[in-house]
């Protein structure tokens, strides 16, 4: 029979991950937003835009909501 301490842990670990992963990818949406709403002027705006959704997606920083937009 399997330990449900060791089930019970493994899914709160799995939660952690997806809450995780689900700011991330709400975080590099509202760049991807904020870049389809033309609240970018110039090609160098677009490009800190992508390296900051690079950064989100992979979890390169802990940055505030307000910095990465």
């Amino acid at each position: 029979m399997s330990n449900p301490n060791n089930n019970m842990n493994a899914y709160n670990q799995a939660l952690i991950i997806n809450r995780d992963l689900k700011k991330r990818i709400d975080r590099a949406n509202e760049i991807i937003d904020n870049l389809r709403e033309w609240k970018y002027n110039e090609t160098d705006d677009y490009e800190d835009a992508l390296n900051k959704i690079k950064e989100v997606l992979n979890g390169w920083h802990k940055r505030s909501r307000k910095n990465l937009c």
